[in-house]
């Protein structure tokens, strides 16, 4: 109930706000008299909160805010100051840690209690602003010392010398004497933007800062078109928008990247670049279309190209623009919804099976994807639609004379099919789907009766399996090289009835080129070898390789005349698959998908 009730409060200041003064928030007189009861035990909703957070969430809301630390530290000690503003009664970190405990902790000019709370000093702070001050007392100073981490803006003097560029490596910050120059204070913004394109529109805007100098803090300006509200700051660097847009940043040597999420508040197809001076000279938009929503594209500014402009990686599959200060881009919409030809996403996988006789092809379709328009599908000739199934539903098949097809019904916008049908003209060109139907991607395999080989599939764009793809640039060398060689042994017939021969069994079995070119090459060594014993070796060493010859021929031809007379003994996909008999020989009217 009390939660139910601070949020109503916290929505009525909210919605107030625009007409009243935050010292003086506008709650009707009625609820006035309620506040102390409502929010007692979550006065952190008092407190601003980050945008785009949950309001009801604690940690969303930022009841402290820290401004400029000084720390004057020596051989013997050190002390500290630093002003903070307080929105509700709350606890602040000190400078230090239960090594290095903060003495003589003051609130403004008055003494207050340290209480350890994590191992970190703390002071509790009632609303408004107040200074913290105290000194620290050592032997030795020491290497490092704590600084909370809400703390960005700091004024670090060791023995007397401001240290320029204090180090605060992994929340401590170092006390050691910095040697380096002065640096003079210098800010380079780098800004990206993202549209995307939804309802309301999206901006998502990256400011990459590269800073030199002392810490301090930067105001860059209005960082948002007119027309936009923000939504979400992210970042490693203290930021606050304020309520004019302005964006002020605690900044600190090095680089930084702040992300701003903003939508639109009124449709607008006209977008325009802040152009405030404390910003990039020029800023690169990129476009995020959404297809689903509209067909929409961006005039009036350049394009260029995004891995030259240093876009973002994730945003480099976008168009990118460059946009000057004050310089306007549209956005034009083409159409709205689905086009005409992006309509329905259908995908399809297919298995054929060639009859052993060659009287026609059954094919096993399974369609997937989305349906949203045209809600049959139908097959043309030369196939028929024998049956159908969506899941375990058996489907009504009917065929349309008007059309010369068949198909069948679908209400769903979700599809899984599959479906059976048959092919009586197995010869010629085929249809690359037969369906009426477009699909985004087709897929098949065609499964040959034993004793048949596929040459080639013209019109596909892969067919790894075909004989004719199978060939490569090293193949056909080796052949050529094993005829020249023939050529150079026995003459031109020899050369040319062995390289037909081995032209012709290579991809049956490609391991016979080795020992073709051994037999080459023992022949040639024989012909050369001089009498005497290396002619004598040379004679062997070609015996034994007529032999092995043999020994890798004799297999291969008595399986291949094995397989010309019977070849239905040969294993292959097709005999291995159980769907292959059963669809091949069955009556149309009883296919069924499996």
């Amino acid at each position: 109930m009390r939660l139910l009730a601070a949020l109503a409060l916290v929505l009525l200041a909210a919605t107030a706000s625009a007409r009243a003064t935050a010292q003086q928030p506008l709650i009707p007189r009625a609820l006035e008299d309620w506040q102390g009861w409502v929010l007692k035990g979550r006065e952190s909703l008092r407190c601003p909160f980050l945008a785009g957070s949950n309001v009801a969430d604690a940690d969303s809301h930022r009841c402290v805010w820290p401004e400029r630390l000084l720390l004057n530290v020596d051989a013997h000690g050190g002390s500290f100051s630093q002003p903070w503003q307080v929105y509700t009664e709350s606890w602040v970190a000190l400078p230090g840690d239960l090594e290095r405990w903060p003495q003589a902790v003051a609130v403004d000019g008055a003494p207050a209690a340290v209480v350890a709370r994590g191992e970190v000093p703390c002071v509790r702070l009632t609303a408004g602003s107040h200074t913290l001050s105290g000194r620290f007392v050592w032997d030795a100073r020491p290497e490092t010392l704590t600084i909370p981490t809400q703390t960005a803006l700091l004024d670090l003097i060791v023995d007397g010398q401001r240290v320029l560029q204090p180090q605060r490596p992994a929340g401590r910050l170092a006390l050691g004497r910095q040697a380096t120059a002065a640096e003079p204070r210098r800010l380079e913004v780098q800004l990206y933007r993202l549209i995307e394109d939804d309802i309301p529109l999206r901006l998502v805007t990256r400011l990459r800062l590269r800073a030199a100098g002392d810490a301090r803090e930067e105001q860059l300006g209005r960082v948002l078109p007119a027309g936009f509200i923000p939504v979400s700051l992210q970042g490693p660097l203290p930021a606050r928008l304020e309520s004019d847009g302005v964006l002020r940043v605690q900044v600190r040597a090095g680089r930084f990247e702040l992300i701003l999420t903003a939508r639109q508040a009124q449709a607008s197809a006209t977008l325009s670049s802040p152009g405030e001076p404390g910003l990039a000279r020029e800023e690169v938009w990129s476009f995020a279309a959404n297809d689903r929503l509209r067909v929409a594209a961006v005039e009036g500014v350049a394009g260029i190209d995004p891995a030259q402009a240093n876009v973002p990686e994730e945003w480099r599959r976008y168009p990118a623009f460059r946009m000057a200060p004050g310089s306007e881009l549209r956005i034009v919409e083409r159409s709205r919804g689905l086009s005409n030809t992006d309509q329905n996403r259908l995908h399809l996988r297919r298995r054929l099976w060639l009859d052993f006789d060659h009287d026609g092809l059954t094919a096993v379709d399974e369609v997937s994807g989305t349906l949203r328009r045209d809600w049959r599908l139908g097959m043309r000739a030369p196939y028929r639609l024998a049956s159908a199934r969506s899941g375990a539903e058996a489907l009504l098949v009917t065929s349309s004379a008007s059309q010369g097809e068949t198909g069948v019904e679908l209400r769903s916008p979700s599809v899984q099919l599959s479906v059976v049908a048959r092919s009586a003209h197995p010869y010629g060109a085929l249809p690359a789907t037969g369906w009426t139907n477009s699909f985004e991607e087709v897929s098949g395999e065609l499964y040959l009766p034993p004793g048949h080989r596929l040459l080639a599939v013209l019109g596909a764009d892969v067919s790894p399996t075909a004989w004719l793809d199978r060939w490569g640039l090293w193949n056909l060398f080796g052949v050529l090289v094993i005829a020249v060689f023939s050529y150079w042994l026995a003459g031109p017939l020899t050369a040319t009835l062995g390289g037909l021969g081995l032209f012709l069994t290579y991809q049956a079995a490609p391991e016979l080129i080795w020992v073709w070119g051994n037999l080459l090459a023992a022949v040639a060594l024989a012909r050369a070898a001089p009498p005497g014993r290396l002619a004598r070796v040379a004679s062997v060493y070609r015996t034994v390789s007529f032999a092995v010859l043999a020994l890798g021929l004799v297999p291969f031809t008595w399986s291949e005349v094995r397989h010309a007379i019977y070849p239905q003994l040969e294993v292959s996909a097709y005999s291995q698959t159980r769907a292959a008999p059963t669809l091949a020989r069955a009556a149309p009217g009883q296919l069924e998908a499996p």
